[in-house]
């Protein structure tokens, strides 16, 4: 028997998905949000209306594996929120407003700005796109400014150190300046990686609000997510980079020589 779901879907949504946090409002009332993945579409949908004039959609869904969810599958009414800060659609929100299993361990989730319980928006209701030169799509009865595109994310590979003076970490390492990782306010990077690349002109290149993500190598839902708060400062051989803690998700504490990825974009 082919497992179609550890074959196809698991891998495609390591590559694909990214972080959702659902809201199980009519599949599991009163439950606790749960933190899951999914793979997020949004396409724009042109329909000619009678009286020849186009209403201009937007079709959104998110396709998620049955198996990340035990013991619960998400309805039409619950609620899902975009919460991965590498993707454009990062604070979203939205209604699940129908759900198709797709019978091979997966659903189709076709989510909507407008709670499904609500009355239909009526044509006469509808006004164009503010004219300003920038691009819109349509969310319920709002216009909103299309997101950028997503900007580039380079890689680095390091090992963590735990020790937490201001000081070269050592080739191939980075460090916290504080015990509690989650409270440090600077993070400590050698110029060169595990693979021996130099990083000085990736973050001498990186600006304030740039973003840095650090995660278990093996294991991307074991992360810390970090914005850069002031240019990074150059040492002798190591970077000092001023960073202010934005959230970590799974096991985000990192041991001593721990094998970690460094995102920054």
């Amino acid at each position: 028997m082919i497992d179609f779901d550890a074959l196809v879907l698991n891998k495609c949504e390591n590559i694909f998905s990214i972080v959702c946090k659902f809201t199980f409002t009519v599949s599991k009332p009163g439950s606790p949000p749960v933190i899951c993945r999914g793979i997020y579409s949004s396409t724009p949908v042109d329909v000619q209306l009678q009286n020849e004039t186009i209403f201009s959609d937007q079709q959104t869904s998110l396709g998620i594996r049955l198996r990340d969810f035990p013991g619960v599958t998400p309805e039409r009414g619950d609620h899902v929120e975009m919460i991965d800060p590498r993707h454009p659609s990062f604070g979203l929100k939205y209604w699940i407003g129908d759900s198709d299993l797709d019978g091979q361990g997966g659903a189709m989730l076709m989510l909507r700005t407008q709670h499904p319980g609500e009355a239909p928006i009526q044509e006469e209701d509808l006004e164009e796109a503010p004219n300003d030169g920038q691009m819109y799509v349509r969310q319920g009865e709002a216009w909103v400014v299309m997101p950028p595109p997503p900007v580039p994310v380079t890689l680095y590979q390091y090992l963590a150190d735990a020790a937490i003076t201001a000081s070269d970490p050592g080739a191939g390492k980075m460090r916290w300046n504080n015990v509690d990782q989650h409270s440090a306010t600077e993070l400590y990077f050698d110029r060169l990686t595990q693979d021996n690349f130099d990083i000085s002109l990736a973050l001498l290149m990186s600006h304030a609000g740039d973003t840095i993500a650090i995660q278990n190598k093996t294991f991307s839902r074991d992360n810390q997510i970090w914005t850069i708060s002031a240019p990074p400062i150059v040492m002798s051989d190591w970077f000092r980079v001023p960073v202010t803690f934005v959230s970590a998700e799974g096991s985000s504490t990192f041991v001593g020589n721990q094998q970690i990825s460094v995102l920054v974009r």
